[in-house]
């Protein structure tokens, strides 16, 4: 009797095992959605959003020695860009090879906060950690459509009600207050 509890036992700790090993969140990868074949002016943009957003994150302490250098570069290339649009012999090649040391700079930010959220202690917070970052995470998008949407109508008093749809075989009901309580 004594070995088949025991046995019990091991099988329950074993299934338990099994369970929590299946719902442990998984690794998070982060990811930058922008290249070095982005139009400039949108390239400096993206990377000007992610040098702002990391700027004095408590929670990224080791990247904050790179941005100095990453917003030297940003002005640089902005520099760059400049003398390109008034045809300066020379410059496109530079706004490329300026590209790509800002992209290189920002892969290297990007490798470094992929180490920190996956830490053990961070892992619960990973989403919200990438997303303080200016960079995402791979295969997590916010919803583009909200629920239900209001707008303001051509006529004076008309609104334009939008609802995002459950399936192809759904039905809404909607209702109309005259008096606006009910």
């Amino acid at each position: 009797m004594k070995n088949t509890v025991n046995q019990f036992k091991k099988n329950v700790i074993i299934i338990m095992l099994a369970i929590a090993l299946k719902t442990a969140v998984k690794k998070v990868v982060v990811v930058i959605r922008f290249k070095v074949t982005t139009k400039t002016p949108d390239f400096i943009i993206n990377a000007q959003h992610v040098h702002d957003m990391l700027l004095g994150n408590p929670q990224f302490a080791d990247v904050q020695p790179l941005l100095a250098q990453l917003q030297t570069d940003i002005n640089t290339l902005m520099g760059d860009e400049s003398k390109a649009k008034t045809k300066v012999v020379g410059a496109s090649n530079t706004v490329t090879q300026q590209k790509g040391i800002i992209y290189n700079q920002i892969e290297l930010i990007k490798a470094t906060i992929q180490k920190d959220v996956n830490l053990p202690a961070n892992i619960n917070n990973a989403v919200a950690m990438v997303n303080g970052t200016g960079m995402f995470v791979k295969g997590h998008k916010p919803p583009t459509i909200a629920p239900l949407t209001a707008k303001h109508g051509a006529t004076s008093g008309s609104v334009i009600l939008i609802a995002k749809s459950v399936g192809h075989h759904a039905a809404y009901e909607w209702q109309e207050s005259k008096d606006g309580i009910n």
